[in-house]
């Protein structure tokens, strides 16, 4: 059975997993022509090569722009970072910076009506559905009453998509991850004011899933790279033989003393007790609900 294994060694983030893809040798143009179907405008995804611990890997931007100006860049919210990142227990969070939410019916009737193929449609709204599904246990909200902030940003939607679409591009019948470390002992700034690490939604999102709380005090896994992981993982396998195919490197947006903050993705052949396992249909790869 072909699958992706992401090996969430420093956590997970939408761009992480994007870049990680674009790295193993997905073709960034066929991303970026199903982006567009999206029916915002135009939409570039820029890449950039960055070293951690003197492993290469891909930093993705997803450039939204109105006719062809105005760009709106998924990475700028790095440099909008606290410059105090050594100052160990407080920071901003990773999506704080970016452009204004939307309700999350706003964002789902935006997928269900664009353009996208059928399979990122249902990958990408299945997402936000474990999205949504936080949010509503931990505000004690109904679905109608859901705004997300950072998640609702017109660059975390791209992720999203992004991320569904290269999904179905690898052509892998399923995905495991290693537990997923998440951070812990330290807080961030977000629209909702200070939040310890993990968040809340990342937390609840991984309800159920194996994560490793170390004491390393920042989002080390976004509430996004959560839900990604629960809308397409089947959980953790160890041991597992793989036939690697492709290896592929995604930045992150920090450095870590004790890790590079990278996300690698294998892509192969997966055998279980010696055996190569079978290859399931064609719809083995849904969307999950946990």
């Amino acid at each position: 059975m072909r699958i992706a294994y992401f090996d969430a060694f420093a956590g997970i983030a939408a761009d992480m997993v994007l870049g990680a893809f674009i790295s193993a040798g997905i073709n960034v143009n066929q991303v970026q022509e199903e982006l567009r179907k999206i029916g915002i405008g135009k939409v570039d995804i820029q890449l950039s090569t960055v070293v951690r611990s003197n492993i290469a890997a891909t930093k993705v931007n997803v450039a939204k722009g109105r006719d062809g100006n105005d760009l709106v860049h998924l990475g700028e919210f790095h440099e909008l970072i606290q410059a105090s990142d050594k100052h160990a227990g407080f920071g901003e969070s990773q999506d704080s910076a970016r452009s204004k939410g939307r309700s999350y019916l706003e964002i789902r009737n935006l997928i269900e009506c664009s353009g996208l193929s059928h399979n990122v449609k249902q990958r990408s709204l299945s997402v936000l559905e474990h999205l949504a599904r936080a949010e509503m246990v931990i505000h004690n909200s109904k679905e109608e009453e859901i705004h997300f902030h950072e998640v609702g940003s017109i660059e975390s939607i791209l992720e999203i998509v992004g991320v569904s679409t290269c999904l179905e591009l690898s052509r892998v019948e399923a995905v495991y991850t290693c537990p997923i470390r998440v951070g812990s002992g330290g807080f961030i700034k977000a629209q909702h004011g200070i939040l310890p690490i993990p968040t809340p939604a990342t937390l609840e999102i991984l309800k159920g899933y194996p994560i490793i709380l170390d004491d390393t005090p920042y989002e080390m896994t976004t509430p996004t790279g959560a839900a990604i992981v629960k809308a397409f993982s089947r959980g953790v396998i160890e041991p597992m033989h793989l036939e690697v195919e492709k290896i592929g490197y995604g930045a992150g947006t920090r450095e870590f003393e004790k890790m590079p903050g990278l996300l690698r993705i294998m892509i192969g052949n997966a055998f279980f007790n010696d055996k190569k396992v079978k290859s399931m249909s064609k719809m083995d790869l849904e969307p999950k609900s946990h």
